[in-house]
């Protein structure tokens, strides 16, 4: 337990809305901003984790696809370090986690 708790603190964490901002701007929004979407699909408006909290299905998508190195495209020349998808990774994870504020707010009768 303690050996995996140690690997765990390992994993370089993103620590801010302003690093999953840079990795936005630098590997995906080229594609995915209000001009390209490109898949329909526009990032650009993601600026900090409420607003990921509040579309978590588009995350888990993202994520899928981050995982399983789809995106970005291989041809696309920026691409994201291993430790950079994971530290991605890592921040989608938590994030869809947290509580849902709304259904929190909601009056269980």
């Amino acid at each position: 337990m303690r050996h995996l708790l140690a690997a765990a603190l390992l994993i370089p964490v993103l620590s801010s809305a302003a690093d999953f901002r840079t990795f936005l701007d630098t590997h995906c929004l080229d594609c995915h901003d209000s001009d390209a979407k490109k898949g329909d699909l526009d990032l650009s408006g993601f600026t900090d984790e409420a607003a990921v909290m509040r579309d978590r299905a588009i995350w888990r998508s993202v994520y899928e696809k981050i995982e399983s190195h789809q995106m970005p495209p291989p041809k696309q020349k920026s691409q994201p370090t291993d430790a950079q998808r994971q530290e991605l990774m890592t921040w989608i994870m938590d994030i869809a986690a947290r509580p849902d504020p709304v259904l929190d707010a909601l009056d269980p009768g």
